[in-house]
């Protein structure tokens, strides 16, 4: 399958519910895809699909993958998909010294990651990992994390009235948090283009990564 083959089929998957044999396609996309952007945009598709293989070859790639951008791609992935089944790699990912930007991308999945994050989220804010980051990035994603819903405020709640020295520190971080809707598990917004650039790519190749066309078009393309 060349590449204008491979953009079509990817374009196709990312509307809607995945086949067995579109998800085994998109896990082996993810793993050893060597085209820089197709790789890039099966990325882009796992995020807009989810589903339980996809997931879980993302899972094992961020604790296998050598190279910290796909791993940053695979926590992006985590954070639109929570699931109690992330919270190993997630745990592996914050709970280590050598990587600090899985630190701050695994730490943002798990306030995505809905109330059975909680005592993640404890552990880690109370541990010595948490000195990797900055205050302001620990009180954005508890800020998060609480105002995810009814669920997380109560088991946010449950875990204060637990850990005194919780309580002291959420009363510090919470009281610098600002709702942040724009954070992403990237160290900044354009890190993904940038290292597009960086690997000889022009902003125009870069861009078509992220378009995915409508319905009425993706006809036509078949229709040729």
């Amino acid at each position: 399958m060349n590449a204008k083959e491979t953009t079509a089929k990817l374009n196709e998957m990312a509307t809607g519910a995945l086949s067995e044999a579109d998800s085994a396609f998109l896990c082996s996309r993810l793993k050893a895809e060597e085209d820089y952007l197709l790789r890039s945009k099966a990325f882009l598709v796992a995020e807009k699909t989810g589903g339980e293989a996809v997931l879980a070859a993302v899972r094992e790639l961020i604790v296998s993958d050598t190279e910290r951008e796909w791993q940053l791609r695979g926590l992006s992935v985590l954070c639109r998909h929570p699931s109690k089944e992330n919270l190993p790699v997630l745990r592996d990912c914050l709970f280590q010294r050598e990587k600090p930007l899985l630190i701050r991308g695994a730490l943002l999945a798990a306030a995505d990651g809905g109330a059975e994050s909680a005592p993640l989220l404890a552990a880690f804010l109370t541990g010595p990992f948490s000195g990797y980051l900055k205050e302001d990035f620990l009180g954005a994603c508890l800020h998060r994390f609480a105002e995810g819903g009814a669920e997380n405020a109560a088991a946010w709640e449950r875990m204060l009235q637990e850990n005194a020295a919780l309580a002291s520190l959420d009363a510090v971080l919470r009281a610098k948090a600002d709702e942040n809707e724009l954070l992403t598990v990237y160290p900044y917004p354009d890190y993904l283009s940038r290292r597009a650039e960086e690997k000889g790519y022009t902003h125009k190749e870069w861009k078509t990564v992220s378009f995915f066309p409508r319905k009425k078009r993706r006809q036509k393309e078949r229709e040729r």
